[in-house]
């Protein structure tokens, strides 16, 4: 699917040819994840955390939570897809986004959706949690994630998010060696996922916020990188 030439001249994309580039170019500018931890509302992270992940190219390793919830991705965007007018397009072909203006700004959406003139309408966001987790989503979509989707604006320029939240209806790292033994193992995310609470909320654009938020990530970019940030 290719995007409307106006959203394309916003940005360009560079598609990683395996993990080992992907790895290497995640060090090379701020991503949608890293936003929160800016902004000091990531509750895992820290900016020394962020400043050593850059430097040093600290590898990125998924726990059980994690890998599911990647596995996963495709079929929570079915289940969304079905609850939409609009066709719901997988992000991953696009590669890796980049403002043209601020070309250490990254981001790696999960999706968006075309209108019928073939424009974006809104981008997608995907995200899985356990229920016990579940509680955190209560007053909506939590503070690193707001952050992580207004990011994505910056780079974008889109003028709104989805974001699709499933609450696994299980223990994640037993549902990932379920799958494991499963033979089928599609058949056992769609069941997994059609069985699942889907928390939908969309997260407009805020001109306001995302300004303050590209200006501390332009300082903590030059701050972290030194004479070797970009302009």
């Amino acid at each position: 699917m290719v995007l409307h030439e106006r959203e394309e001249s916003r940005y360009g994309a560079i598609r990683a040819e395996d993990e080992r580039v992907w790895q290497a170019m995640r060090r090379c500018g701020i991503g949608g994840s890293d936003a929160s931890v800016i902004l000091g509302v990531n509750p895992y992270r820290n900016l020394h955390h962020l400043r050593a992940d850059k430097r040093r190219g600290i590898k990125v390793r998924q726990n059980a939570a994690m890998a599911f919830g990647s596995i996963m991705e495709e079929f929570i965007l079915e289940v969304a897809n079905d609850q939409h007018e609009l066709e719901l397009v997988p992000g991953e072909p696009l590669g890796t986004l980049y403002t043209r203006e601020r070309p250490w700004q990254l981001a790696n959406v999960d999706g968006y959706a075309l209108d019928a003139s073939g424009e974006v309408a809104y981008g997608i966001e995907i995200k899985q949690c356990s229920e016990y987790s579940r509680r955190l989503w209560h007053d909506g979509p939590p503070a690193h994630y707001i952050a992580q989707i207004q990011h994505y604006m910056a780079v974008t320029g889109w003028p709104t998010f989805h974001i699709h939240c499933m609450v696994s209806p299980g223990d994640r790292k037993d549902l990932l060696a379920s799958r494991k033994r499963v033979r089928d193992r599609d058949a056992f995310c769609r069941e997994i996922a059609a069985r699942s609470e889907l928390l939908s909320y969309e997260i407009p654009r805020d001109d306001a916020y995302i300004d303050a938020l590209t200006r501390a990530e332009e300082r903590v970019w030059r701050w972290i990188m030194g004479p070797r940030a970009a302009s």
